[in-house]
C-alpha cells in the first residue's frame, strides 16, 4: 500500500508540474532564446582612428576580415528567430534495443525472446499503427512500405509533413531485428501553402525522430502489458539451487515476469520492501511476520523470524532462482528454507491481482 501511495503522490506531482510549464511557457516560448538582443541593433563606428602625436599607426591585419555578403544570399535567422529547441534524439527506451547507424534515415534494433518472424510480425503491426497507414499484401513480404503524406508534428507554429519509406531488416545470427524510417520527401506549411523543405532540414528530423519514438514507446507498453498478464497468473515454483548452488526457489517464468510479481507479493507474504534494485536483482526486505508464513494448512510455520532479509534474484532465461538471506548475508538453514518452500510454492501458484492498464 505505501508503494501505491508513493506512486500516486508522484503520479499527482508530476501532472501539477506539467499544468504549471505548460502554464508558463508555449512551444513557441521554448523555441526562443530570452534575454537581450540589442546586439542586433549595433553599428560599425565610422569615425576616422586618430593616432596619437609621436606613436606610430597599428599595422592593418586583414586574417579576421570579413568579406560583405554577396547580393542574393539568402539571410540566416537571427536574434529572436532562432529556434532554440533541442533535437529530437532516439530513444532506444526498450531493453535490448540500440541505436543503429543508417546513411539514409533513422535505424534502431530491437531483440527479443520472440523468432525473428514474430519480432518482425509485431514490429511491423505496430509501425503501420504508430503511422497509421495500413500495408498491402505486396509489401508484407519483404517488409517495406511506402507512406503517402503524414502529417503529425508542428515546429514553431509551422505543420510539417512528410513522406516516408518504412523497412524491416533482420539479423538472425545477433537475433535481432532493426526499423528504418528514411524521409523521402518534406513540406512546411507557411503563408496558406505547403513548400517543400530538405529532409534534412531541423523540421523534417523532429518529425522522423518523434515518430521513431513513438514506436519505441508503442512497443514497451505492448510488453508491460504482456509482463503484467505474466505476472498475474500462477507460476510453478519449486525448490533448487542457484548458480552458487545455495538452496533457492526455482520459478518457472523470466527474470522480468518474477520480479514484477514479487513487487506485489512480497508485502502480501507480509514483508516491508526497504530498498529494490531490479538491475542488481535484489530486494531488501524486513519480515515482522505473516499469517501466510505462520501457518500453512493448520499446521504452525515459525521458522521465519522477525528480523531484515535480502532476496537475490538469478536470471537463470526462462527460468529464476530467488535466494533469501538474513541481514548478515547468510543463507537460509536447509531446515528453514524447506519449512517455507510450501507457502512460497502456493503463492505464486496463486492468481494475482495486479491490474491491467
Amino acid at each position: 500500500m505505501n508503494n501505491k501511495k508513493q506512486c500516486l503522490q508522484l503520479a499527482a506531482a508530476g501532472v501539477l508540474a506539467i499544468i504549471g510549464v505548460s502554464g508558463c511557457s508555449s512551444s513557441h516560448d521554448l523555441s526562443q532564446a530570452t534575454g537581450s538582443t540589442e546586439y542586433l541593433n549595433a553599428k560599425l563606428d565610422t569615425q576616422p582612428f586618430v593616432v596619437p602625436t609621436g606613436l606610430q599607426a597599428p599595422q592593418f591585419n586583414t586574417r579576421y576580415y570579413i568579406p560583405a555578403a554577396a547580393a542574393g544570399t539568402s539571410k540566416e535567422p537571427v536574434g529572436k528567430s532562432v529556434n532554440i529547441e533541442p533535437p529530437v534524439q532516439l530513444l532506444p527506451v526498450v531493453s535490448g534495443s540500440r541505436v543503429g547507424q543508417s546513411q539514409s534515415g533513422a535505424l534502431v534494433w530491437y531483440s527479443s525472446t520472440q523468432s525473428i518472424s514474430e519480432l518482425s510480425d509485431t514490429l511491423w503491426s505496430l509501425m503501420q499503427q504508430t503511422l497509421k497507414v495500413t500495408d498491402s499484401s505486396s509489401g508484407k513480404q519483404d517488409y517495406s512500405l511506402a507512406t503517402p503524406w503524414i502529417k503529425s508534428y508542428t515546429v514553431q507554429h509551422n505543420q510539417v509533413r512528410s513522406k516516408f519509406k518504412v523497412a524491416l531488416k533482420s539479423q538472425p545470427d545477433l537475433h535481432r531485428v532493426g526499423v528504418e524510417l528514411t524521409t523521402v520527401a518534406a513540406e512546411v506549411f507557411q503563408k496558406g501553402s505547403w513548400q517543400g523543405i530538405s529532409v534534412n532540414d531541423y523540421a523534417a528530423l523532429q518529425q522522423r525522430n518523434t515518430l521513431m519514438n513513438q514506436l519505441a514507446f508503442n512497443y514497451q507498453n505492448r510488453l508491460n502489458q504482456q509482463l503484467l498478464k505474466a505476472a498475474s497468473g500462477s507460476i510453478k515454483v519449486q525448490a533448487g539451487k542457484d548458480s552458487s548452488e545455495l538452496n533457492a526457489w526455482i520459478a518457472d517464468a523470466p527474470y522480468e515476469v518474477v520480479w514484477n510479481r514479487l513487487e506485489h507479493l512480497l508485502p502480501a507474504l507480509g514483508f516491508t520492501v526497504t530498498q529494490a534494485q531490479q538491475s542488481l536483482g535484489e530486494f531488501k526486505l524486513e519480515y515482522k511476520g505473516s499469517s501466510l508464513f505462520s501457518s500453512d494448512k493448520g499446521k504452525p510455520l515459525s521458522a521465519l523470524d522477525s528480523g531484515k532479509y535480502r532476496l537475490l534474484l538469478g536470471d537463470l532465461g526462462q527460468k529464476t532462482s530467488m535466494t533469501l538471506f538474513s541481514k548478515e548475508s547468510t543463507p537460509l538453514k536447509a531446515e528453514t528454507f524447506d519449512k517455507l518452500t510450501p507457502t512460497v510454492v502456493s503463492a505464486f501458484a496463486k492468481q494475482n491481482s495486479i491490474k491491467h492498464q
